[in-house]
Order: structure tokens, then C-alpha cells, then sequence
């Protein structure tokens, strides 16, 4: 301060590393200030020469000042409903984005999938409970979906009414177990061997034969009379 009771310079600008002006000398820090670095609350010692980390670090909350502050840790999303929440600077929840149909929000990122009674399904991901029943996001984000009938579940099983049957499921209708093909008395319906067509049925009788490769052959018989 001059004669005159006015501010002047006195030299030059605080050079980098010294870039704080406190009471007419250039220090790194104004002494005992309180600041943060990242989340973790920070103050300058007492000499205006650097920063010592004070407490832990903020865990889901903000540093602001030096105090962990707020109610989540900035940068950090998670999921309001179908919408992706970003928690801003001071530790405040923010409303983000909404997720497109066909998303829910999971683990704070909007992502194709279903949320049946609270819990994360991914896409096509089988109830557990029942194989006929998937999670199909562009039905439903909130409900299983039922598959249709005539669709594979467990092997040598398919979906009838929502419901895993051991049937064969041939040209939209479905033959128990065992049901003889009406047009070829050497087929039969055999899951185990395949749900969507008929099986051949070798060795089994058919009218004046066996089947075999899945037709009718007829029986082989010896000539009456003595032999030569």
C-alpha cells in the first residue's frame, strides 16, 4: 500500500507451484484452507506450503470445501424407475435419461432386459420356473413372456398352453408319445428322438409284416413239404 492508501503491485505474479498470493507473499496454499482432491477433504498446513489429506475420503457423497457433503459421490448414476439418475458436483441426485421402450435401468445404464418381481432379467433369459416362459423386452420390461406352442423347452419337451409337455408338436398339432402317424402305421411320435416330426418305428408289427426304415415289410415264410 502506498502513501496515498492505495493498492499497488510490489513484483512480479506468483510464479507456478507458488500460485497463491496470502498476505503479500506467494505461497502454494492459503494457510489452513480447507479444499478437496477427488473426493478426498484436504487442508493447507499452516505455512501456506501444501495440502494433508483430512479423514477419509468420501465414500457416496461429495467433497465440497474440504466436508463430504450430499447424499452420493459425483459422476455416480443409478436407476430411478426406468431412468438413469447422475449424482451432479455437490452430491445431489439428478434426473438423467429415460429409458427408450424395449430398456429398463439397470446398475444405473439403460439396457434390454426385464424386471419380473423386483429382480433383473437379461433378455431371452428363462424363468427358472417355468421353461416356456422368457423374457422377451419388446412384449414386456415387467412380465414374463409365454412362449408359443410347438416351442422347444427341455429336450424332448415343448411348450403346449405355457406348460413343457413330453409331445411332438407335427403340422400345428400335438401327438402324445406314442400316437401312430395316421398316414404310416410304421411312425410314431417320439420326443426323445424329435418333437416336430414323426419317428420311425422299427421292429414294431404292422399288417402282414415289420416295419423297418419306417415302412412295412412283409413277412418271410418257408415252402410247406418235405425237405430233399
Amino acid at each position: 500500500c502506498n502513501s496515498l492508501g492505495q493498492w499497488q503491485k510490489s513484483g512480479s505474479a506468483c510464479p507456478g507451484g507458488m500460485a497463491v498470493c496470502y498476505l503479500g507473499s506467494c505461497v502454494t496454499c492459503s494457510p489452513n484452507a480447507l479444499g478437496c482432491s477427488g473426493l478426498q477433504p484436504q487442508q493447507c498446513d499452516s505455512t501456506g506450503t501444501g495440502w494433508s489429506n483430512v479423514g477419509s475420503a468420501c465414500v457416496s457423497q461429495a467433497c465440497v470445501n474440504g466436508a463430504c457433503q450430499g447424499t452420493c459421490a459425483p459422476g455416480t448414476t443409478q436407476c430411478g424407475g426406468a431412468m438413469v439418475q447422475t449424482c451432479d458436483a455437490s452430491g445431489s441426485w439428478q434426473s438423467g435419461v429415460s429409458c427408450a421402450s424395449g430398456e429398463v435401468c439397470d446398475l444405473g445404464t439403460c439396457t434390454a432386459g426385464c424386471y419380473v418381481a423386483g429382480v433383473y432379467e437379461a433378455a431371452n433369459a428363462v424363468n427358472s420356473s417355468n421353461p416356456c416362459q422368457t423374457c422377451q423386452p419388446g412384449t414386456s420390461t415387467s412380465a414374463w413372456t409365454t412362449l408359443g406352442d410347438g416351442t422347444t423347452c427341455l429336450p424332448g419337451e415343448v411348450c403346449k398352453a405355457g406348460t413343457c409337455v413330453a409331445q411332438c408338436y407335427i403340422g400345428s398339432t400335438f401327438e402324445t408319445a406314442g400316437q401312430v402317424n395316421p398316414g404310416n402305421a410304421c411312425q410314431t411320435c417320439q420326443p426323445n428322438a424329435s418333437t416336430t416330426t414323426w419317428s420311425n418305428a422299427d421292429g414294431s408289427p404292422c399288417t402282414g409284416g415289420m416295419c423297418s426304415g419306417g415302412a412295412c415289410h412283409p413277412l418271410l415264410t418257408l415252402a410247406s413239404g418235405p425237405r430233399e
